[in-house]
């Protein structure tokens, strides 16, 4: 076999069509999150035709320190007689040794005892590792980059409806719009969603859309409020460092409101919740996904809410005044003077 074209690898994976004499998979391209999600939809498929096979992790710097690591665990028969599968991580390290040790592995020819899986990044058709996957009878390449507007859309309908939900045409559009070619982040939106529709109703709306979806250019915004309101300083410095890294202009203002206006929602949520509400129930009804412990957490003091938004104000104003170049540093002290209030909750 050789390399799979781009728009070939969703409907082989679907029809789990995977011949009986590959044995070597390559997963590699520029969509890192849809790289992950075809690998393990490779594995799945591979551990449904044998119930007891095992899978095995290894890093190039495993196969680096010891040469003979990957051959060993290729040649290992397992103790129920199934095939086992090797995953290795073939990006990040000197990939020279590995791939000395693939070319012995498809040499050999050996279909019968095991599956060996390649996460890759994206690589030229020039590399050794590609030629050695294309020239081999019993190998298969999975490309993996971003979706276009039609293929993503495609890929939304059919991840609803294997739940049993359709969705309109114009929700399905603003999706698009929202987070662009990016099949991982489209996935957790998605389910997302689906925990939104919750049971009784199957049919998904604008208005079920712009109520749970998250706009991509937002998601650097909520991962900076999340690690703020959790207490979480190392967390909150990467993702600080991250958001400004990635956004030239000015980002800041804009930061401050949307952090007032979770806020205002965490406010909500937590009456709501001290009132008898499940908390479940109050997270999905405030659009405030995944942040069920935040909730409960501040719950505690819902007075130190007031006082937070407060301060996102006073941060706001301070960024209106002072030279642009320095407002990263003016956030930065205002947020962590939130994320001590949030540790001290914890000890409450």
């Amino acid at each position: 076999m050789s390399m799979l074209k781009a728009n070939e690898v969703d409907s082989r994976l679907k029809s789990k069509n995977i011949p009986d004499n590959i044995c070597t998979f390559l997963v590699y391209g520029k969509d890192v999150g849809m790289i992950g999600i075809r690998v393990k939809s490779i594995i799945d498929i591979l551990k449904s035709f044998n119930d007891n096979t095992t899978v095995t992790k290894i890093t190039l710097d495993e196969i680096s320190q010891d040469p003979h690591l990957l051959l060993d665990s290729l040649y290992t028969i397992p103790m129920f007689g199934d095939k086992q599968i090797i995953h290795v991580r073939a990006y990040g390290s000197d990939i020279r040794k590995f791939n000395k040790t693939l070319k012995v592995w498809l040499a050999e020819g050996n279909s019968s005892i095991a599956h060996l899986v390649i996460e890759a990044r994206d690589i030229a058709k020039t590399t050794e590792l590609h030629k050695l996957i294309t020239k081999d009878d019993q190998s298969m390449g999975f490309p993996c980059y971003a979706d276009t507007v039609q293929s993503l859309g495609y890929f939304i309908n059919d991840y609803l409806k294997s739940h049993n939900f359709n969705i309109q045409n114009e929700a399905r559009i603003k999706i698009l719009e929202f987070l662009g070619s990016d099949r991982q982040m489209t996935i957790n939106e998605l389910e997302k969603l689906i925990t939104y529709m919750g049971e009784g109703r199957n049919t998904i709306t604008l208005e079920d859309v712009l109520a749970c979806v998250m706009p991509s250019s937002n998601m650097g915004q909520q991962d900076i409020i999340n690690a703020t309101l959790m207490g979480n300083y190392q967390t909150l410095e990467k993702a600080l460092n991250k958001y400004y890294k990635e956004n030239t202009s000015d980002v800041s203002i804009p930061l401050m409101r949307m952090f007032f206006s979770s806020l205002e929602r965490l406010y909500t949520a937590v009456i709501q919740l001290k009132s008898g509400s499940n908390v479940r129930s109050v997270s999905m009804r405030n659009g405030l996904f995944n942040m069920d412990s935040i909730i409960i957490q501040w719950s505690k003091r819902p007075e130190y809410i007031l006082k937070t938004i407060a301060k996102i104000v006073e941060c706001e104003q301070d960024c209106m005044k002072i030279q642009l170049k320095i407002n990263h540093q003016i956030v930065h002290r205002h947020l962590i003077g939130i994320a001590k209030l949030a540790k001290n909750l914890q000890r409450i």
